[in-house]
């Protein structure tokens, strides 16, 4: 009941990690991390929680013809439907920070699923 704190302070850490590790042409892939993302940090943000696979894959060309790289801000809880599920690819474990783990996108399944 009195844990709060401890459970509300893994928002401020992550975007605090986030803004440490990814560089300034971010577009971070989250759900639970959406609200401090975007407002602790300048990065944009893509709820992977809207995506399938077809509209992920075409978010990844997008960025990837804009030099944009994508990484991600997950729960534990989030990782298998998030970096599975709904936005498949070559995802890479870049960080940990409490109870988050921030990702990196190496690349990305073209599927039309």
């Amino acid at each position: 009941m009195f844990h709060l704190r401890y459970q509300e302070d893994s928002y401020r850490s992550a975007a605090a990690a986030a803004l440490a590790q990814f560089p300034e042409n971010t577009l971070v892939l989250c759900c639970h991390h959406s609200g401090s993302i975007y407002f602790y940090t300048d990065f944009p943000i893509l709820r992977w929680d809207t995506l399938y696979p077809p509209q992920f894959a075409h978010y990844v060309a997008r960025a990837q013809r804009a030099g944009v790289q994508l990484r991600a801000v997950l729960f534990s809880d989030e990782e298998q439907r998030a970096l599975r599920e709904r936005c498949p690819g070559e995802w890479m474990r870049i960080a940990t920070v409490d109870r988050v783990s921030l990702w990196q996108l190496a690349s990305a399944e073209r599927r039309s699923e």
